[in-house]
């Protein structure tokens, strides 16, 4: 399903911030979601002037880190009664 850039990348996020089920502090999500979304973009402009497949695969490596921020679970506060 995924080529060898796609399962790098999965890989390398899995390793460092776990899967998306494993909540990370929020500003940690907005971090990665911000530079994805940047990397994502200057990877959509590297395709449009050069359509090559090493630039397709970057964009596409770009839009699975998008997409794991996205859908990353953050730990939230929960105010409860006991203190």
């Amino acid at each position: 399903m995924f080529n060898n850039v796609e399962q790098k990348t999965v890989e390398i996020l899995k390793k460092k911030y776990g899967s998306i089920h494993d909540p990370v502090e929020s500003l940690v999500k907005e971090l990665g979601l911000a530079n994805a979304n940047e990397y994502m973009q200057a990877s959509f402009e590297m395709f449009q002037e050069n359509p090559s497949s090493t630039n397709y695969n970057y964009m596409i490596a770009t839009m699975l880190v998008y997409q794991y921020w996205n859908q990353k679970e953050t730990k939230e506060f929960v105010l409860t009664e006991e203190f």
